[in-house]
């Protein structure tokens, strides 16, 4: 681990900043419907490249071109299987977590508050305490997510 650790170090700066760029690059995409994938698998392997394989510049390029070339629908597929399996661990993870709260503890998260189907939606963006466990549950499922893209790295 302290190897590893070491060995990251040097590129920790390079490789957050360009992966923050193609993140909002992505988010900037996601105006499109198809876009944003496209972007997302183009660049979705870009720590693993960098990091695991170490290489940097045209190299790296071409590296990610091959990734996607053999079957660009593949990953394509495998990103968009992967984001909706997450989308329902999310939605399933958060009822969970409102219904435990809301029965046993009795404290209500988002629903059983009493409001009209339009004010409970409405919740999910205004009322801190939806948007805080919603930001929990998202985050505690992310790595899940990582770790399937991850795998797909593998797989190629």
């Amino acid at each position: 681990m302290r190897r590893a650790l070491a060995a990251f170090r040097p590129q920790a700066f390079s490789l957050t900043m360009l992966l923050w760029g193609w993140r909002t690059l992505i988010l900037v995409a996601s105006v499109g419907i198809v876009t944003p994938w496209m972007v997302a698998v183009r660049e979705g392997f870009l720590p693993e490249v960098k990091l695991l394989e170490r290489l940097s510049g045209t190299q790296r390029r071409r590296r990610m071109r091959e990734l996607v070339r053999s079957t660009h629908t593949s990953p394509v597929v495998r990103l968009v299987t992967i984001q909706l399996f997450l989308l329902g661990l999310v939605v399933s993870l958060f009822l969970l977590v409102d219904a435990i709260a809301n029965h046993l503890l009795g404290v209500p998260i988002w629903t059983g508050r009493g409001y009209g189907l339009l004010a409970t939606m409405e919740l999910l963006w205004y009322d801190p305490k939806v948007v805080t466990t919603l930001m929990a549950v998202l985050w505690l499922l992310y790595p899940l997510g990582r770790l399937a893209w991850f795998f797909c790295y593998l797989d190629q």
